[in-house]
């Protein structure tokens, strides 16, 4: 049965992405419910698109990690004070000897952030600080660019 669920989870992920990458189709997913798809973010913030719900334990960021992260970001930009993503890092475990933490590995982190990111959550500011200076690894640049068809190949 997991099997067949696993299968079932990579062909929904194929067709979704295969829609967005069709350049003879209207644009009808949104880059950042993709972009999760494609980096195995479950799209927590998407909820008008019912087709990730039977698979949440199949994304490797779960929804119940996204859910507290977007909370302790929320809680950083309503008072103002967006976080380095060295100290999220620090927040979550999973810097310097502790790595990976418990939940979190620097490279789900970082995904789960640019999901945040494409889905326009928090202003441009609050991602540009986050990403300022040398208070952040060179990987976690990613969050901020650009998410397109062209941002992946099938092959």
């Amino acid at each position: 049965m997991e099997a067949i669920q696993l299968n079932l989870f990579n062909l929904q992920r194929f067709q979704i992405m295969a829609l967005y990458a069709n350049t003879a189709s209207e644009q009808t997913v949104s880059p950042s419910y993709v972009y999760a798809w494609f980096a195995g973010v479950y799209p927590l913030l998407n909820e008008s698109a019912p087709w990730h719900q039977a698979y949440e334990g199949l994304f490797e960021v779960r929804a119940t990690h996204l859910r507290e992260l977007y909370q302790f970001l929320s809680e950083c930009y309503a008072k103002g004070e967006p976080p380095s993503f060295f100290q999220l890092e620090e927040h979550y475990g999973i810097r310097g000897a502790q790595r990976p933490g418990l939940i979190w590995e620097q490279s789900t982190l970082i995904r789960a952030c640019r999901y945040l990111y494409l889905r326009e959550e928090f202003s441009r500011s609050f991602w540009t600080t986050m990403l300022s200076g040398d208070q952040h690894p060179m990987e976690a640049e990613m969050i901020e660019e650009k998410f397109d068809r062209d941002s992946y190949f099938f092959e």
